[in-house]
């Protein structure tokens, strides 16, 4: 009986469920009966921690992931011949990854290890992050620009946040920075513009001590005019050449960007003569949590339908991804293609056509970009 298997490994997003769900009913479709869940990432397969999926009810709304997610990844020899050897035991002849950047780098070394052509196991990925940092070979014009799922449902929430927490800042006249998530990728924080952040701070634009000056001044102007400011602030943002860490979560964890710089603005406009209180207010796992959008749902369900396709054709070493960024009406199978795993590689906020240094802010054509996949109308 041809069995396929699917993981979640890394970080969870809202879209996760829709995403299993899809690849889920398309794998049956293309004539895989028995559909295979592995728990807990690739540790599942470690472990042989699996459950069937076949007929496992799947709600598409809800967040999460019903096989749980860790950060774990076979990295050795020892570990890669483990999971070929535990897919084999269970006759599995398909493995699909869902994951971001650093589980679809594991999962192209893993198809890429020169031993895997002994166990004749196809593996394919499925792309999904909140950061929005996996080169897709996707355009928006002229701008190469990256689409995932999870993306949608995350910028749609910081951008609600931001949105939010403006009653606070007006009613207490203060400044807000708002620092999220992103590692080195600055989407995140860029979404928070529909939710009228004044300013974004992104990890791809250095902060010196000129170009800081030249934010104290914009600030100070803004908050003359209107008592209230937010500004949203990248967890890997670099102020004159340094990221702030967190060392409470290990060695790699960014935290405290945001922190720095409302304490930096805040001595800033005390230079200046505004006594003004600047707090921060962390986005965390917000942008985690909680239901997909509508997008998502559909996102996740057309990617399924070229899975279905790749299934068809007998493709190996490949996931799905999006040619072009379309509105929901109009998101379907004709926009997708799929790329192979060896070109898996991290893209970073385009600044020269998304970025106005000038302004410390996202440009209009971003704006128009975020809108087709983020309805306004929803915050």
């Amino acid at each position: 009986m041809r069995t396929l298997a699917i993981l979640t490994n890394g970080g969870d997003t809202c879209s996760l469920n829709a995403v299993i769900k899809s690849i889920r009913d398309n794998a049956i479709a293309a004539g895989y009966p028995r559909v295979l869940g592995f728990e807990d990432g690739y540790r599942g397969i470690m472990k042989k921690s699996v459950k069937l999926l076949t007929w496992e009810p799947i709600d598409p709304e809800q967040g999460g992931t019903i096989l749980r997610s860790l950060r774990d990844s076979p990295r050795t020899d020892e570990g890669k011949k483990a999971v070929f050897d535990t897919l084999k035991d269970l006759e599995v002849n398909v493995l699909v990854v869902i994951g971001g950047d650093g589980s679809l780098s594991a999962t192209r070394d893993l198809y890429e290890w020169p031993n895997a052509k002994n166990y004749n196991i196809r593996i394919l990925g499925f792309p999904r992050t909140i950061d929005n940092d996996i080169r897709t070979n996707t355009f928006e014009g002229n701008t190469e620009v990256a689409l995932c799922p999870g993306y949608p449902s995350a910028a749609l929430k910081i951008a609600r946040l931001t949105k939010d927490l403006r009653t606070t800042a007006m009613s207490t006249r203060r400044i807000f920075t708002i620092e999220t998530m992103g590692r080195d990728a600055g989407w995140l924080a860029a979404a928070s513009i529909l939710g009228g952040a004044e300013f974004v701070l992104i990890p791809e634009v250095k902060l010196e001590k000129d170009a800081l000056e030249g934010l104290y001044d914009r600030v100070a102007k803004l908050y003359a005019t209107h008592g209230h400011v937010i500004m949203a602030v990248s967890e890997g943002l670099r102020i004159e050449g340094q990221q702030e860490m967190d060392a409470a979560f290990g060695p790699r964890k960014l935290g405290g960007a945001g922190v720095r710089v409302a304490k930096m603005v805040e001595q800033g406009l005390k230079d200046r003569g505004l006594a003004v209180e600047v707090r921060c207010q962390h986005a965390d796992y917000i942008p985690r949590m909680g239901s997909p959008s509508a997008y998502d749902i559909k996102f996740a369900s057309v990617l399924g339908e070229e899975i279905f396709s790749m299934l068809e054709d007998g493709r190996n070493g490949e996931f799905p991804v999006p040619i072009r960024v379309s509105k929901l009406d109009d998101l379907n199978v004709a926009s997708i293609s799929r790329i192979p795993l060896s070109r898996v590689d991290q893209l970073f906020f385009p600044v020269r056509d998304f970025y106005d240094v000038s302004e410390f802010n996202v440009t209009d054509s971003f704006i128009d970009f975020l809108k087709k996949f983020v309805d306004p109308r929803e915050l």
